[in-house]
């Protein structure tokens, strides 16, 4: 009886750990699924098309040329923001 008291705590200990950890861990996994699951995806999905000799490293280019790309597109996001409010306040009546 007293085993199976110990046995039904254990088990009720691991499923609190295990919703603990699941509600800690889904900003991170939210993270991933947004910012680099769909590029690794895509990357993934190339490196099907090519089989490349060595993948590893295909892979890697990749994810490299990848992120200048989202670099690029985040300065030229800037620079729009940039250009649009000296814009407003060349246009603002106080000048």
């Amino acid at each position: 009886m007293r085993e199976e008291r110990d046995i039904a705590k254990l088990e009720k200990i691991r499923e609190n750990e295990r919703d603990l950890l699941d509600k800690r861990s889904q900003p991170i996994r939210q993270y991933l699924m947004d910012k680099v699951v769909p590029h690794l995806t895509e990357g993934l999905i190339n490196l099907c098309k090519d089989v490349p000799d060595d993948p590893t490293d295909f892979l890697a280019n990749f994810l490299l040329k990848k992120a200048d790309e989202i670099d690029e597109e985040l300065i030229r996001q800037k620079d729009d923001e940039i250009r649009k409010k000296a814009a407003e306040r060349n246009s603002s009546p106080t000048h």
